[in-house]
């Protein structure tokens, strides 16, 4: 029997990416699905590989998923995120943290994300900076108002007032 040509074509650019073919990621033909529903597919498969301890394939699939899809900024946030978190890499993560920003300067997670990598490096005024600017059109995002109180308490101490307006 005939191979159906679009697992075909899947699991050659399989190869190019260095995946093995079993954990390449499942992506339907361009009459089946979008840009953003090959990308969600993508940063499901990358995290699945990462949680198997495979964390270089996993960066490689986001990283070729950023290049192939530029406009989908949850790949590059993705990214930034496994870096963070999988390789303790605060470097590569703020990189690629700060070219997603220069795209999309309201990209909530990439904001949120760019307060912790500032916190983390001790850059107080810089993670308010990002938060506040996040609180500016989504203050109901998650753990913001509680991570801009502590923050405010703990590094700010001429700002108490507003540390606890943000608590409450």
């Amino acid at each position: 029997p005939d191979a159906d040509p679009a697992k075909q074509a899947d699991q050659e650019s399989s190869g190019d990416l260095g995946i093995a073919k079993t954990e390449a990621p499942v992506v339907k033909s361009t009459e089946e699905t979008d840009e953003l529903t090959q990308a969600l597919n993508w940063i499901q498969n990358a995290w699945q590989m990462a949680e198997q301890g495979d964390i270089d394939s996993a960066i490689a699939l986001l990283e070729t998923g950023r290049e192939t899809l530029p406009e989908q900024h949850e790949l590059q946030y993705h990214l930034a995120l496994m870096l963070a978190t999988e390789r303790a890499d605060a470097v590569s993560a703020r990189k690629e943290i700060d070219a997603l920003l220069a795209k999309a300067p309201n990209q909530p997670d990439a904001l949120f994300l760019s307060g912790e990598l500032y916190e983390a490096a001790g850059e107080a005024e810089n993670a308010l900076d990002q938060w506040e600017t996040l609180a500016d059109f989504d203050a109901d995002y998650p753990d913001l108002a509680y991570r801009i109180g502590n923050l405010l308490f703990a590094q700010f101490p001429e700002r108490q007032y507003d540390a606890a307006t943000w608590l409450k």
